[in-house]
């Protein structure tokens, strides 16, 4: 449910129906979930045979933590490493 929830909320940033920058700004949860299954979705993918599987999921993340590096190289990746 939480995978399809923040894939949800990220199609309307996709879509178009929300600004990234605001939802950017205000959703660190959603990188969470994101670093979270990242290993798992090709796996999901080949199994409902489905490679638009939390698309919008995944370029949302990508985007955020692009725009978290722009402060700082390693930004993101200090993120990942304190979820552990």
């Amino acid at each position: 449910m939480v995978s399809s929830y923040w894939e949800l909320a990220a199609s309307f940033v996709t879509a178009g129906i929300v600004d990234q920058d605001l939802f950017i700004h205000n959703n660190a949860e959603l990188l969470q979930v994101w670093e979270r299954i990242r290993c798992l979705v090709p796996a999901w993918r080949e199994a409902w045979n489905n490679p638009l599987a939390v698309k919008n999921l995944e370029e949302v993340a990508k985007r955020t933590a692009a725009y978290m590096n722009q402060a700082h190289p390693l930004a993101h990746e200090t993120f990942i490493s304190k979820m552990q």
